[in-house]
């Protein structure tokens, strides 16, 4: 009798269908527990800068904005979410993928088809610690096109240089292109504007994808131009005071800036794409999904040669890995141990195939509450090249690091992000030593 009645419908029944949307993100919240877990552990320890919050803190305000807007919910990326959070946790993937997967099906519920949408889809996925990982994957290929685009700059203004991968020669002096100079967080700052713009205005899935490919473009002629006044400076062609290294940075930053709002408006008017080129557009949005893909471990005991006595002339005596380290050698595609001289601490990777689970001891140490100071490149006495930096712990006391990576051959790298990049394209043949020397 009580279902047939409109009054009892009215105040009943209308108040479970307004909760419902809560109810579900709560669960939803409460499901992706080990996702907020790892979100909060990778935003204090350092090991990644915590620009996502100005990207949690966009999104909440665009959401304010429009909380008297009516939304209706996303099915389909529920569905996706949900699917492939359920599908990286049973292969084994990497948190980052779960993450992204986790914040789209909650996006869908929280956010789902308002006015704006896309954008601040997109500042959800950029309020993740990404920014290590971007380093990883796409600084070296970045670094080559600055210091390419920098050769070809400077030959038009009829400076001869030579390039040798990322570093530039003139007059036999080197001036490389770092990690600092790869212009990631340029690209991240550059992307979570255009983002927020998009979201502002409203725009479509569309229009904020092919945005941010003429945004990545942008940063990438943006950052080339930064390495070429830096050039000058670096190589002694032009006297710059030495605040001039940063300050170039930053108004470059700045140009970009300026230039993603000034043509934001003619970018976002593309609305509906036809066919072939929607289509492209969103595979490459989805390429960068690829190298989260868990990895496959194929490595066994086969072809360790075994750990070396000596190094550099020092006898090794072999220290057991404990806790955490003990726990990543587990997964490591190779073997890791821990060794002493009597006066140094080495630690030795033996790596069988290309792998992001080869890190830099940088982001080691920043994640064990280190202060990271500058990294440099010298030569040993053999010639051999190493990547050198102090690090400082919070009772002030320094440690000397230095660190390679190197092939069967007597190749060697100094970036982690180059060497996998040249292991992966088949430039070099594994299996590779890392090694890590702290005094």
């Amino acid at each position: 009798m009580h279902s047939l009645n409109p009054a009892y419908s009215k105040v009943w029944m209308f108040p479970r269908v307004r909760n419902l949307r809560g109810f579900l993100l709560g669960g939803l919240a409460l499901f992706f527990w080990p996702v907020w877990q790892w979100y909060s552990l990778r935003m204090t320890d350092g090991s990644d800068e915590p620009l996502g919050m100005l990207a949690l803190v966009g999104v909440v305000a665009l959401l304010r904005e429009r909380r008297a807007e009516k939304a209706e919910w996303f099915p389909l990326g529920l569905a996706v979410g949900l699917a492939g959070y359920v599908w990286f946790l049973a292969v084994g993937g990497a948190p980052l993928p779960r993450a992204m997967c986790a914040l789209v099906a909650l996006a869908s519920v929280g956010i789902g088809r308002r006015r704006g949408a896309a954008g601040m889809f997109g500042l959800l996925l950029l309020s993740l610690p990404v920014l290590a990982s971007v380093q990883f994957y796409l600084g070296y290929p970045m670094r080559i096109f600055a210091a390419w685009i920098t050769e070809a700059g400077l030959g038009i203004l009829g400076i001869e240089t030579a390039r040798e991968g990322m570093t530039l020669y003139r007059e036999g002096v080197p001036v490389l292109v770092d990690a600092p100079c790869s212009g990631v967080r340029m690209l991240w700052c550059a992307l979570a504007l255009h983002c927020f713009l998009a979201a502002r205005r409203g725009s479509g899935a569309s229009a904020v994808m092919l945005g941010s490919v003429g945004v990545s473009l942008m940063v990438l002629l943006g950052n080339a131009l930064r390495s070429m006044v830096l050039f000058l400076k670096e190589s002694g062609m032009v006297g710059m005071a030495e605040w001039m290294h940063e300050g170039v940075g930053l108004l470059v930053f700045a140009l970009v800036c300026v230039a993603v709002v000034r043509v934001h408006g003619v970018a976002l008017r593309i609305r509906r794409p036809k066919g072939r080129w929607l289509g492209a557009v969103c595979v490459l949005a989805a390429l960068p999904l690829v190298l989260l893909l868990p990895e496959r471990r194929v490595v066994g005991d086969e072809g360790f040669p075994g750990w070396p006595l000596r190094f550099e002339g020092r006898v090794l005596t072999e220290v057991p890995l404990e806790g955490a380290d003990a726990r990543f050698a587990d997964g490591f595609p190779g073997k890791i141990a821990r060794f002493t001289d009597g006066g140094r601490w080495l630690i030795l990777r033996w790596v069988a195939q290309p792998t992001r689970k080869l890190h830099s001891a940088a982001d080691c140490l920043r994640g064990m509450g280190y202060t990271v100071g500058e990294r440099t490149i010298r030569s040993a006495v053999d010639e051999t090249r190493w990547a050198s930096f102090r690090a400082w712990d919070r009772e002030g006391e320094a440690l000397e690091v230095r660190e390679r990576i190197s092939d069967g051959t007597g190749r060697g790298w100094t970036d982690v992000s180059e060497w996998y990049w040249n292991a992966s394209l088949g430039k070099t043949e594994g299996a590779w030593w890392a090694v890590t020397i702290l005094e």
